[in-house]
């Protein structure tokens, strides 16, 4: 595995949630299997959090509960998105996967690892942040002109990395459909 990319080597950031696995529709299927909270496909909340707290949980709780049960583990791969990637890969690109997944939480951290590695997802390296415009803006890749683009589902990230001059690839999803930015692309997944 190489953790820094070369000097003359293109990045493309890419986040893991919505983007190269299915997160949301597993968790959301997972809520309604373990707590009976049954999440409309088409909501536009990002983190299902309005319909948790509406049946009396807490979001953040329910989440952590979801990350100790090994769910992680189980979430289905975005197969379009394996492909792209191994393209990417083939073509020497460095890939950069960059996840707001709580790192402090050491088994998320590391079912995460386990899960790329089970799926074979192509990468280089991983960070984890919850404010990623500023991890990335810390990266020789990013000060040096290296980075391409990111591939991001979140509102928030899409948004802030557009804003400071970055193209942004965004899965169209319920709840990111409203962005508007002259760096932004939707694609289909």
């Amino acid at each position: 595995m190489v953790w820094f990319a070369r000097k003359d080597q293109t990045v493309i950031v890419v986040d893991i949630d919505d983007v190269v696995c299915n997160f949301r529709s597993y968790f959301n299927s997972w809520l309604e299997k373990t707590l009976n909270v049954k999440i409309d496909e088409n909501s536009k909340s990002y983190y299902s959090s309005k319909e948790v707290k509406e049946h009396g949980y807490s979001p953040e709780t329910v989440f952590e509960d979801f990350m100790a049960s090994d769910e992680l583990l189980n979430i289905p791969v975005i197969e379009e998105m394996k492909n792209f990637l191994d393209y990417l890969k083939s073509k020497d690109f460095y890939i950069q996967m960059l996840t707001s997944r709580p790192e402090e939480n050491l088994k998320c951290k590391y079912q995460t690892f386990v899960w790329l590695k089970k799926n074979n997802i192509p990468f280089n390296n991983i960070g984890f942040a919850a404010e990623k415009y500023i991890w990335l803006s810390k990266k020789d890749f990013y000060i040096n002109n290296n980075l391409l683009s990111a591939i991001d589902d979140s509102p928030k990230h899409a948004m802030e990395y557009a804003t400071h001059g970055i193209k942004v690839l965004v899965p169209r999803m319920p709840y990111n459909k409203n962005l508007d930015h002259t760096n932004i692309t939707y694609f289909n997944l």
